[in-house]
């Protein structure tokens, strides 16, 4: 039987691939301009640049020459950069001539893997709608679940009361989270409590219980029900459970049937099953049905980091309160319970979000009952009596805004202690098992006289978060920043960054999204020198973040700006620092160069043992003759970042030639819109007889050097990672 369902599960899941991937753009076709005709499939998220969501296509005309094999995508995931934007809403059916591309993500270590989330949520392909010819919307308008959910979260905007936290009651009924500002989501998730303001398993949990209560009164009263033509009664328990079941089964629909409601809704679902048809299943039974259930009808479930968090959590939960019981032989408190869960998990949050809340148990001790007791009723009594009364539906909107606002302060109030909250890592799955395992051994029953084991087999965690990975000579990693340049250099005691990245919005940039949590990664915590080549926002974006989060580094930079505002020094030719044997030396710009900001770039070069690298910044054509001259002799380098990302206005041949380099990286997007590298300059590196690397198409790249030069093959991200595409 277990191989029996091994195979089918096999199949199930081979069979749900096999039809996502048939569907997804190659990888290969680029960027395809098309029209098509379809339906908004979800709600429409806003802001000040562009309108998101999701489209479901029921006709392709094709709109240029561009072919490509196999079906097309059928899930678009489009962006409207137009004015006009607001009008999408979910439903609608709408002709659009759109640019589309294939799903892919940044490759770097510690990062968020985009192309996995796509391929999860069954998106085919991502674009964006294009002003010519005029997007043209149709006449049919489909009713759905989202476009009641949509009506809802517009309606509850509009009550007079709606202010700050009206988006949260907006994320806590319907589950529309688009509208949750930054500094909201920072809180929650710095204090642990994220998973309290958008619909999860715990969500569905609470208003069931709602249920479960107002079905006992209800059968207080005398209310009973019988089968027709049969004695057999329906019993309280059943009619309970039943009304708590389509009470869950109504909220889930509210929040859309997202997978974390489908995954909670299926496990109440399971045990409403045994308490109807009157058997008893251990807990451990139950959750492997649940699983099974929710593997069924969801296969690439599996891919959500929620699907593990969720089971996970029930299982560590079984296991810690079935026994174990305390030393006096009394069951573990509630509280108790609830404190060694959170360590439990700290190395989950640690392996899938680097970091962890060290306020976590104390903050969710309050939280939790605040939010299911007041807030979650309230939220939900709101929607209920919108379309009835208007004016309670705002009172209580006021009175939930009221309650929001003061959980929020108190948790701002928790992040101000110190270690509140913590970046953590942990750098790879062995040690992720042995922390696992040591944790389940460390709250194991007194009797069986393992916890001992608990210490060696949590030692090493401990140990790497506070010292860091070990580094031996040095290390040079070229982070994946899309089009922009960023570079982390590490020795054994020292970090040196070189560049930023981009910024994405006012409020988040590269920075945030892959340096830091690509240093959080490799246990760095702080950082020595920074290097901002020159003002682009592709390589300078970051800054301001830089130093909220490293406020101590010292900068250089090029550009006068940053060298008058922040206080950086000028990294002209001829400056240089050491850090554990190794040194870093400016060559460019000399102090009375002169040019564009491009070509003003600083240009670092490394030195450890035999090995030399080169960064050059954006610098061109007129640069690179000026370096040339100031080297004066020919300089083999292991490596070399090629100038200005590859375009056609750099790497010269006499640049080539002075600098004949082993290997060559160029940092371009993948798919970039200004065609780097230009394929003159890849076929003049290439007759160089250096290797060649793109940060778009091979990820994040590692690079390992002792005194003699390279110790080992260059590492790319996506080398031994899957991809989710065809």
């Amino acid at each position: 039987m277990l191989l029996a369902g091994m195979g089918v599960g096999g199949l199930v899941g081979f069979v749900s691939l096999f039809q996502e991937i048939r569907h997804q753009l190659p990888a290969e076709a680029g960027k395809l301009d098309l029209t098509v005709t379809g339906t908004v499939v979800s709600v429409p998220a806003h802001d000040d640049r562009l309108t998101r969501f999701l489209f479901r296509v029921d006709q392709y005309e094709r709109a240029t020459d561009n072919t490509t094999s196999g079906l097309l995508p059928v899930r678009l995931r489009l962006s409207w950069y137009s004015g006009a934007r607001h009008a999408v809403s979910a439903g609608d059916r709408w002709r659009f001539n759109v640019r589309l591309k294939p799903a892919s993500s940044l490759g770097n270590p510690g990062g968020f893997n985009y192309e996995r989330w796509l391929f999860q949520h069954r998106i085919h392909a991502t674009g964006y709608v294009r002003d010519s010819p005029p997007p043209e919307q149709l006449n049919q308008t489909t009713a759905s679940i989202h476009s009641m959910r949509e009506s809802i979260a517009n309606r509850l905007a509009k009550l007079p009361s709606a202010g700050e936290q009206v988006s949260l009651v907006q994320g806590l009924t319907v589950g529309i989270t688009s509208g949750i500002s930054v500094d909201q989501w920072q809180t929650l998730r710095h204090s642990g409590t994220a998973h309290l303001l958008a619909i999860s398993g715990l969500h569905i949990g609470l208003i069931s219980g709602w249920f479960l209560f107002s079905a006992g009164w209800l059968w207080r009263l005398r209310y009973s029900m019988a089968t027709e033509n049969t004695r057999i009664r329906i019993t309280r328990p059943v009619f309970s459970w039943c009304v708590s079941f389509l009470g869950a089964g109504f909220y889930a629909a509210l929040a859309g049937f997202s997978l974390p409601t489908q995954r909670a809704l299926i496990m109440l679902g399971v045990l409403v099953v045994t308490i109807v048809l009157r058997r008893f299943w251990p807990p451990g039974s139950a959750l492997l049905v649940a699983l099974l259930l929710v593997l069924v009808v969801e296969p690439l479930s599996v891919l959500s980091v929620g699907f593990w968090l969720s089971f996970g959590t029930v299982a560590a939960i079984f296991y810690l309160y079935k026994g174990w019981l305390s030393c006096s032989g009394r069951k573990t408190s509630a509280l108790l319970l609830h404190l060694k869960l959170g360590v439990v998990l700290l190395p989950a949050t640690a392996w899938f979000f680097q970091q962890g809340s060290l306020i976590a148990p104390i903050a969710n001790a309050f939280a939790v009952p605040v939010v299911g007791f007041l807030v979650v009723p309230l939220s939900f009594i709101t929607v209920l009596l919108l379309p009835v009364w208007s004016y309670g539906a705002n009172a209580l909107l006021m009175l939930n805004q009221w309650v929001l606002a003061l959980l929020l302060a108190m948790l701002d109030w928790l992040l101000l202690l110190p270690a509140s909250s913590l970046p953590l890592f942990v750098p790879g799955p062995l040690i992720l098992a042995c922390t696992l395992l040591g944790l389940l051994v460390l709250f194991s029953p007194r009797a069986l006289k393992l916890r001992w084991l608990a210490v060696p087999l949590i030692a090493p965690v401990i140990v790497l978060n506070v010292y860091g990975k070990p580094v031996r000579g040095l290390q040079m990693h070229v982070l994946d920043v899309g089009q922009g340049l960023s570079a982390v250099l590490m020795t054994e005691n020292h970090t040196v960054l070189f560049d930023t990245g981009k910024k994405l919005s006012n409020k988040v940039t590269m920075f945030d999204r892959v340096v830091r949590p690509f240093l959080i990664s490799q246990g760095r915590s702080s950082i020595d020198v920074a290097v901002i080549s020159h003002g682009d926002d592709d390589h300078a974006g970051g800054v301001d973040a830089l130093l909220t989060h490293y406020p101590n580094v010292q900068l250089f930079a090029s550009d006068q700006a940053h060298i008058d505002h922040l206080h950086a020094d000028a990294c002209v030719a001829g400056k240089s620092f050491v850090f554990d044997d190794v040194t870093f030396s400016f060559i460019h710009p000399a102090e009375d160069d002169l040019g564009s900001d491009n070509n003003l770039s600083c240009v670092l070069l490394v030195h450890y043992g035999r090995s030399r690298i080169v960064i050059a910044g954006d610098i061109e054509t007129q640069s690179e003759r000026l370096l040339i001259d100031r080297l004066g002799e020919r300089l083999p380098v292991s490596v070399l970042i090629a100038p200005h990302h590859g375009s056609r206005s750099s790497s010269s041949d006499a640049f080539v030639s002075t600098l004949p380099s082993d290997v060559v990286i160029f940092a371009a997007g993948e798919h970039n819109k200004f065609g780097f590298p230009h394929p003159e300059v890849i076929q003049r590196y290439r007759e160089s007889g250096s290797k060649l690397f793109n940060t778009g198409e091979h990820g994040a790249l590692n690079l390992q050097f002792n005194k003699q030069g390279l110790s080992s093959p260059v590492e790319w991200f996506w080398h031994n990672r899957r991809r989710y595409r065809r």
